[in-house]
């Protein structure tokens, strides 16, 4: 017991790594818990069609009879799926059980759960039967309903002087974030110079699965470039899915000085954006060191903001904790989470703006009128602030839930 008390970030962020185990399966069956745990889905935190889909892929472990489960569990478990599928019966689904366990805590009694499951099954069947358009809930998603909709680019800065302990910490981080680069499809690519044996290239492509891969992709991540070709060979690897919703995280110690104008150096990124403008493209970096004056590291936080990313300066000496806190668990929260997150990241950046706290980009398209913040499911507090010196940047406070969601993860 000895120790400093894990904060809600970190029980999260740990909590992500072991998520899929078997014996962390909620229940015996899937209709004998709520639906969204038998997929694995936090329950405090919203979520989206593209959630569905990542935590059935994961959660379908848990359900096969080779896994222990009975043998009409794996059913069960795609009908529950289908329901979370349509947005017209998730939001039934969970107005019905906060409903119920209104009623049942006036009881005094527990909900239960196959009961429940059935009944609500069988009001789904029936508003089916009178929707003829509307697929059973036992029939398989075509090829197109399973496409995921988002798609993630991981940069990982392979230059010398990310050796000693930028590349501990930086590994550290890579290994806390490997949870949602096996449930979203995922390119990881090494950055180094623009030619020759340690040049800038994909390791892994979104086409491949990283279930597994952790340890490799660990080894894979060698810093013995001389020269950082980074923006230029960012803006090659993404600009094929500009179309498509997808995130930029990107891991790196230092600034451009490989690419050719107008990608290199420090605003390397603005050519990035400009081509990109409109786009559906969301930036996250993490900077490790302190080789960056204020001004320039306040430009990469700028470009974040911007994009709705996150971002965080991992100082030499800086604590874990921190990067947890503003950096890794915010971009393991569920789609939902992360969309509403980037919402109050670029109003943030639009009110700093105002104030000429930030750095105008002339590629950023502000927001529209009548947009505002959007606190997650299950929270009723504001944004909290952190300070950062100059101003007050947002954090996210759905994160705050989550120590309640380990608890219900482990004693379900």
């Amino acid at each position: 017991m000895g120790g400093a008390q894990a904060s809600p970030e970190e029980a999260f962020v740990e909590q992500q790594r072991n998520k899929w185990a078997p014996e962390n399966r909620p229940c015996d069956h899937p209709f004998q818990c709520d639906f969204r745990d038998a997929l694995g889905l936090p329950k405090h935190m919203k979520f989206t069609r593209g959630d569905v889909i990542r935590y059935e892929r994961q959660a379908a472990r848990w359900w096969h009879s080779d896994k222990g489960a009975a043998p009409e569990a794996f059913a069960s478990f795609k009908a529950a799926a289908n329901v979370l599928m349509s947005s017209v019966f998730r939001k039934k689904y969970i107005d019905e059980v906060e409903a119920e366990s209104q009623v049942v805590v006036e009881l005094g009694e527990e909900i239960h759960w196959r009961r429940f499951n059935i009944r609500f099954m069988k009001m789904v069947d029936i508003s089916k039967r009178g929707r003829p358009c509307v697929p059973k809930e036992n029939s398989q998603p075509s090829e197109h309903q399973q496409e995921d909709p988002s798609l993630c680019h991981v940069f990982l800065d392979g230059t010398g002087s990310m050796t000693g302990g930028h590349i501990q910490k930086a590994k550290t981080v890579l290994r806390d974030l490997f949870p949602r680069f096996v449930m979203t499809p995922t390119a990881v690519h090494l950055v180094g110079t623009r030619s020759g044996q340690d040049r800038s290239r994909l390791l892994y492509p979104h086409s491949q699965d990283l279930e597994g891969k952790e340890q490799e992709l660990m080894q894979s991540w060698t810093t013995e470039a001389i020269g950082t070709y980074l923006w230029e060979y960012i803006y090659d690897q993404t600009k094929d899915y500009a179309e498509l919703n997808h995130e930029v995280i990107i891991i790196t110690d230092g600034n451009d000085d490989g690419s050719n104008p107008p990608f290199k150096g420090l605003m390397g990124f603005q050519e990035i954006m400009r081509r990109m403008s409109g786009k559906q493209i969301r930036i996250s970096l993490l900077l490790i060191g302190t080789s960056f004056p204020p001004n320039q590291v306040s430009v990469y936080r700028d470009l974040c903001m911007a994009t709705g990313g996150m971002f965080h300066q991992n100082r030499d000496g800086d604590q874990n904790a921190l990067v947890v806190q503003d950096f890794t668990a915010p971009l393991l929260l569920t789609e939902a989470e992360r969309d509403a997150l980037a919402a109050d990241q670029r109003h943030s950046y639009q009110a700093m703006l105002s104030t000429g706290q930030a750095t105008p980009f002339d590629w950023y398209l502000p927001l529209a009128c009548g947009t505002s913040h959007r606190p997650a499911s299950g929270t009723t507090s504001a944004p909290s602030t952190r300070s950062t010196g100059r101003e007050q940047l947002p954090v996210a406070t759905r994160v705050n839930h989550m120590s309640s969601q380990v608890t219900v993860m482990e004693f379900d």
